[in-house]
Parts: structure tokens; C-alpha cells; sequence
């Protein structure tokens, strides 16, 4: 099964947050994606938006029925 995992990050002495994505496969790497917005919000934004992020990749990749998890969400 197809597992996808996200996580969200706020740094506010740089003024950006950033967020993760990475899926694996039983445990194995497939692929991973990082990505920094010049602008601080709160931190349950930042989530939701790599949230989003990792609906709309997975669905741009096909990789329908991934498992997407995140801590503390």
C-alpha cells in the first residue's frame, strides 16, 4: 500500500513555512517533495495546505488510493 506522509513547518525568523511530502511503498522511498512560501501563517494553515498539496500530487501522479497521514494533525 501506497503511504504518503506530510508534515508543515513555520519559520518565522526567515518569514517562510514549508512543507513536506513524502511517499513510500511497505516502508521503501519512491519519491519526496519540499517546498518553501515566502510568507508566515499559522501552523494549521501550513498543514492544510500540505494537506492539499499531497491530494493534488498524488492524485497529478495517478496514485489513487494512497494513505495520507500526518503527525498531529
Amino acid at each position: 500500500m501506497l503511504k504518503c506522509n506530510i508534515d508543515a513547518s513555520i519559520f518565522t525568523d526567515m518569514r517562510i513555512y514549508g512543507i513536506r511530502v513524502c511517499i513510500q511503498n511497505e516502508g521503501e522511498f519512491i519519491v519526496a517533495r519540499i517546498s518553501y512560501h515566502s510568507r508566515v501563517i499559522p501552523i494549521l494553515e501550513a498543514k492544510a495546505f500540505a494537506f492539499l498539496a499531497s491530494i493534488s500530487w498524488t492524485l497529478n501522479m495517478r496514485l489513487d488510493g494512497t494513505l495520507i497521514c500526518g503527525s498531529n494533525f
